[in-house]
């Protein structure tokens, strides 16, 4: 499941621009990682959008003087650190917008509720997924039956046709039961068994899983050595990762200290998830957006500059690059496409001038060293992270957070049932307003009709009465 981003099909302009790059440069994974907002664990959280969205590469200038500014000129200023700001705002797209009464909007309680079930299943993708340098020096031990979304620390020793095999036994090691790691079996073969206790599974390999032991069976010998537990210690230890996980997958920040915060965060994020996507994109429905032509035309521009210059270099029309790497028919169609985009930007933006929401410099910095910290060495210093990601489009993924955040908590939560009849009325209102809009094309075409019938009544007397002369 890819993410989304703040607004509804912007997922699909940064899988498209995902795409792209993957084709330019198909060498492997690059800092481009860093911006990965994937949850592959059943819970997709969708918070400000990579890429294009708000955030990710820009070329808007990174300077504190040009925060909430636009920028096309591409060049970034270095990072100096006494040239800073005690406060920063979001991009201004130039646009007067009319917001709606949002603080009167309505979710039902099912759609707010956080399950146990997806806090176990995130913190197992911040444990296992392998993003973020996990330190489990400080991590409890505890002893129990293995349940779904447990972090269990295993032995475990696999052999086909009673030979031990290359890969196939490891000491020590963390299993996030319930997300896929291993073959089909084994993690399953793993619930209810005690702490303490060895247990055979006998497994088959799947036909396309390698050349040597692809559909063989397999017998894994797995011992379950203790089920990790979060202490505040880890919490501490963890500090950049933690960091990290909330800005790529909320957008947000939080300075916690104990366990107990870092769970309440992550109950947080997910009700800001299960909440504000399709709350936001009610709101943009309903918003008035007067578009800057200007600001607009830069921003396509600069959304197609990657695409032009690829057609360039391989002589290609654009039409055939963005119908190849966009999944759309024409340049005229992908326009349009980015000046939705450039609204939800807008409407995004005016939520937050509303709501008064701005970034501290305490706040990017501590966002950005977490960032450096967990970069497994690609940068060495903020002006380094920088020349890669300007601080404009950092600043402008937090405000995104934010809103949402903000927007989780002003909406209503009220009973499934008000919900279920709001949109029934809804529904039987817009149908009526069709009705009375056929009614009144049908009078209109009636009227039509006499009219022409008067008017042709009046030809024939008036031939009529020229026969008659």
């Amino acid at each position: 499941m890819s993410i989304t981003a703040f607004v509804r099909d912007t997922d699909k302009l940064q899988t498209i621009e995902e795409n792209f790059r993957r084709r330019e440069t198909p060498q492997g994974v690059s800092v481009e990682s860093m911006k990965k907002r994937i949850i592959a664990i059943g819970l997709c959280v969708a918070m400000a959008v990579s890429m294009v969205g708000c955030g990710s590469k820009k070329n808007n200038d990174s300077s504190d003087e040009n925060v909430g500014k636009i920028n096309s000129s591409g060049e970034n200023t270095e990072y100096n650190e006494e040239n800073t700001v005690a406060v920063m705002t979001g991009t201004d797209y130039k646009a007067t917008v009319k917001l709606p009464d949002y603080t009167a909007m309505k979710v039902g309680e099912s759609t707010a509720e956080v399950k146990d079930e997806d806090l176990k299943s995130l913190i197992c993708y911040f444990m296992t997924s392998g993003y973020y340098n996990i330190d489990d020096t400080h991590m409890n031990h505890k002893e129990g039956t293995v349940e779904k979304y447990d972090v269990v620390n295993i032995d475990y020793s696999g052999k086909v046709d009673g030979e031990a095999f290359d890969g196939g036994t490891d000491t020590g090691f963390n299993l996030a039961i319930g997300t896929g790691k291993f073959i089909d079996g084994f993690e399953d073969g793993l619930l209810g068994v005690k702490t303490g206790e060895t247990v055979d599974l006998n497994l088959t390999f799947p036909e396309n899983y390698s050349e040597d032991l692809g559909g063989k069976d397999v017998v894994f010998t797995v011992t379950v050595n203790y089920i990790n537990e979060f202490t505040d210690e880890f919490v501490a230890d963890n500090a950049s990762a933690i960091t990290y996980f909330l800005y790529q997958n909320f957008s947000t920040y939080s300075d916690i200290k104990t366990v107990d915060e870092f769970y309440e965060v992550m109950k947080k994020g997910i009700k800001v998830f299960n909440v504000a996507p399709q709350l936001f994109s009610d709101i943009k429905d309903q918003s008035e957006v007067e578009r800057d032509e200007e600001v607009l035309a830069d921003f396509i521009t600069e959304k197609k500059k990657a695409y032009v210059e690829y057609a360039e270099k391989n002589d290609m029309s654009l039409d055939e690059v963005i119908s190849s790497y966009a999944g759309l028919e024409s340049e005229a169609e992908f326009d349009e496409y980015l000046s939705d985009i450039y609204d939800s930007y807008a409407v995004m933006f005016a939520i937050a001038k509303q709501e008064n929401i701005e970034i501290s410099e305490e706040e990017y910095k501590a966002v950005v060293n977490g960032m450096i910290s967990q970069s497994g060495g690609n940068f060495e210093d903020m002006a380094s992270f920088q020349q890669s990601y300007p601080k404009q489009g950092t600043v402008d993924d937090l405000i995104c957070g934010k809103v949402y955040y903000r927007l989780t908590d002003v909406v209503q939560v009220v009973p499934d049932d008000e919900i279920e009849t709001t949109a029934s009325s809804e529904d039987a209102e817009a149908a009526e307003n069709q009705d009375n809009d056929n009614n009144d094309s049908a009078d209109k075409q009636t009227e039509n009709s006499d009219d022409n019938s008067a008017d042709n009544s009046d030809d024939d007397q008036d031939n009529y009465d020229e026969d008659d002369e």
